[in-house]
C-alpha cells in the first residue's frame, strides 16, 4: 500500500450496512450515528443499506441519528471511493435503542467501537454527561470540572467497556473541563466556557494526537446526545 495514503488531506470512509436491513416502515427500529474521531480521515458519512444518508462528517463531528431495523447485520467500512471493505463486522442493535459508532485512531491502525447511548432525561434541574478518551497516543486521563476530577483514569478506547460509557448528574451551566494526565498531573487540554443546559445529555471526548500536527492536535470537544 502506498505511503500516501495515511497522508491524505481529504478522505471519504463510507460507513455500509448490507442490504439484508433494508429499512421497512413495519419492522421495530434502532437509531445510530457516527462520530468521525479519526485524525487522519478528514470525512466519513453514514450510508445505511448502502445508501448515503445525510451530510459529510468532519473529523471531530458526530451525524445526526438514522434510523434502521433492528437487528442483526453487517457493518462495512470503505474509504475513499473504494467499492472493497477496508472493514466489517456483525453488529446486533435493540429495537428503541440510540447507538454510535466511533472511528478514533489514524486511519492505518484505526479503532472501531459500538456504544450505546442514552435518551434517558436526567434529574430535574440537572443534565448528563459522559467522557470518552480517544487519543491514539495519549496517557491515562483525568478529566477535571471547574477544578474537581469527575472522571478518573481514563485509557485510550476504554468506552469500548461498560464503564466507559456510564453518564454522570451535574449542574448546568457554563463549565470549563481540564483533560490532565491520571493522579492529578498537568493539563493537557482544556474545554473552556462549556454551555452545560438542565435536561440535556452530553458526550465529552478527548480527541487527536499528543503533539498532533494542526488539526489534528489534542482537544477535548462537547457533543449533544439528546
Amino acid at each position: 500500500m502506498k505511503t500516501s495514503f495515511f497522508n491524505l488531506i481529504t478522505i471519504g470512509v463510507l460507513v455500509l450496512f448490507s442490504a439484508c436491513n433494508k429499512k421497512d416502515k413495519t419492522a421495530p427500529n434502532s437509531s445510530i450515528r457516527l462520530m468521525n474521531a479519526s485524525p487522519t480521515a478528514a470525512t466519513m458519512y453514514l450510508a445505511p443499506d448502502g445508501i448515503k444518508s445525510g451530510a459529510d462528517v468532519n473529523y471531530g463531528s458526530v451525524s445526526e441519528y438514522n434510523k434502521v431495523n433492528a437487528g442483526g447485520f453487517n457493518v462495512r467500512i470503505n474509504l475513499g471511493t473504494s467499492t472493497l471493505p477496508f472493514t466489517n463486522s456483525d453488529v446486533v442493535l435493540d429495537a428503541d435503542k440510540f447507538y454510535t459508532i466511533i472511528i478514533t485512531d489514524s486511519i492505518n491502525k484505526f479503532k472501531k467501537s459500538l456504544i450505546t447511548d442514552s435518551q434517558t432525561d436526567p434529574p430535574s434541574g440537572r443534565a448528563f454527561i459522559r467522557f470518552f478518551h480517544l487519543v491514539g497516543n495519549g496517557p491515562t486521563v483525568d478529566l477535571y470540572k471547574s477544578g474537581s476530577p469527575i472522571f478518573s483514569n481514563r485509557s485510550f478506547n476504554d468506552q469500548s467497556i461498560g464503564a466507559g460509557v456510564n453518564y454522570i448528574s451535574v449542574d448546568p451551566g457554563t463549565q470549563t473541563f481540564e483533560l490532565r494526565s491520571a493522579g492529578g498531573g498537568s493539563i493537557l487540554a482544556l474545554l473552556s466556557n462549556a454551555s452545560i443546559a438542565a435536561g440535556k445529555i452530553y458526550t465529552i471526548a478527548a480527541r487527536g494526537f499528543v503533539n498532533g500536527p494542526g488539526s489534528q492536535g489534542l482537544v477535548v470537544s462537547l457533543y449533544t446526545d439528546k
